[in-house]
């Protein structure tokens, strides 16, 4: 149910400091087409669009979206290299898909079997075991500069994991945004100027 029009307004206040942005839609949502989203057609549709558009500098995700972009950046998904950014943004995501799955197991009740057959899909799919998937080590990583935003209200995604997103490195900052929860960091003020900052710190003019 996500799109980039959630968005609009903190791509409208980067355009207007003058950096070129282009928003995109994972599949499956928004005007994108297709009916599914996992992280692997994640993946290869920020790597087109960095093909088709790129290069770009700066990625930002908000929520499975900076997941998205982690593993875009790092060359999570087997037979995918790295997409070339110098930066990460990350906004209110998830650190841990293994505890992401185990959390769905426990709310639809899956016995370990069931459990087992649905956390091994996600090798088959991305190339790489789900263990695989903490951004927290894949930042480590990454040669370039992270920024982790996180309101430690979220009731969606729990706030524990931006704490371990920036203990990965001299490499990652963190800045907590108390009352935004999970949707309101994404419009917020005090959440734009913080992008631009990391945006402009290097002078980057084109940002994903």
């Amino acid at each position: 149910r996500s799109r980039t029009d959630f968005m609009a307004s903190m791509i409208a206040n980067l355009v207007a400091e003058g950096f070129d942005v282009v928003g995109l839609d994972l599949p499956g949502h928004g005007e994108s087409m297709g009916r599914k989203l996992n992280i692997k057609l994640g993946v290869e549709a920020v790597t087109q669009a960095s093909q088709w558009l790129g290069p770009f500098e700066l990625v930002v995700g908000h929520s499975f979206g900076g997941a998205v972009a982690v593993n875009a950046a790092v060359g999570g998904i087997k037979g995918h290299p790295p997409v070339p950014f110098g930066r990460v943004a990350v906004i209110a995501s998830p650190n841990s898909m293994p505890d992401l799955f185990t959390g769905v197991g426990r709310y639809f009740g899956l016995q370990s079997a069931a459990q087992s057959a649905m956390e091994n899909r996600i090798e088959v799919v991305a190339g790489n075991p789900l263990s695989s998937f903490v951004l927290s080590e894949q930042i480590k990583r990454f040669d370039g500069e992270v920024l982790v935003l996180h309101a430690p209200d979220d009731r969606e995604v729990p706030y524990e994991g931006a704490l371990a997103m920036a203990a990965a490195g001299n490499h990652v900052a963190h800045i907590p945004f108390d009352g935004l929860g999970h949707r309101r960091i994404i419009a917020d003020e005090k959440v734009f100027a913080a992008l631009r900052e990391f945006a402009a710190q290097q002078g980057l003019a084109r940002a994903a």
